[in-house]
């Protein structure tokens, strides 16, 4: 009987309103299935886009939160599929955090403890986005720094979490809201804008998704 049962919530279906007012309503079933039916095609999409297994998992956990987040915006509604929605919205986090990868691995290769950030006086983009990461990064609460650091050396989150003592799944959560907050906090900046060269369209969906 248990497995009639699983079988049969396996191969319900919905359509896109019984999934959007589920989403909105938190509804287990609902959500089990869009993390059935979509995972797969998120996980395809980094993969492709040149990101690890972590990368895949990470990145969806960040995308069904978003997505939660704004289908419960009153001011939401909704005109593709949920499942446009939801690869817009990982394709945007994955572009701004390998673009944000990238060049923290470039700034780890010269960066030691004690090295002062460059000033803003220094005109050439990657000053700027020294000043910019290093300022941020400092700030971060120590948990996160740690988990950061041995990220950027290239650690699997199975590495990170047997030098830390902590489990796998506390590194990938600590790591992606840690990265969020990093990415979030440079983004509110007009130097970043300007770095970027973002036009009031592409601030708009960068807003939209990295809040």
């Amino acid at each position: 009987m248990g497995k009639l049962s699983y079988l049969a919530r396996n191969s319900t279906t919905y359509t896109e309103q019984q999934i959007f007012r589920g989403i909105k309503a938190r509804d287990r079933e609902v959500l089990a299935y869009v993390n059935r039916e979509y995972r797969p095609m998120i996980h395809l999409l980094i993969r492709r886009m040149g990101g690890t297994q972590d990368d895949a998992k990470d990145i969806f956990q960040d995308g069904m939160l978003e997505l939660i987040k704004i289908i419960e915006d009153p001011s939401f509604q909704l005109i593709k599929s949920i499942k446009s929605l939801l690869y817009v919205i990982c394709k945007n986090f994955w572009k701004y955090k390998s673009r944000m990868n990238h060049r923290m691995v470039e700034l780890n290769k010269d960066h030691h403890d004690g090295v002062e950030v460059p000033s803003f006086e220094e005109a050439n983009d990657l000053d700027l986005f020294e000043k910019l990461f290093w300022g941020n990064f400092k700030l971060l609460p120590k948990t996160c720094r740690e988990i950061l650091e041995l990220h950027l050396k290239n650690l699997q989150n199975s590495e990170i979490a047997r030098l830390l003592n902590m489990t796998e799944a506390y590194v990938r959560k600590r790591k992606s809201f840690c990265t969020r907050k990093m990415i979030k906090a440079i983004q509110k900046t007009s130097e970043y804008h300007k770095l970027m060269g973002l036009s009031k369209a592409s601030l708009f969906i960068q807003n939209r998704y990295a809040r």
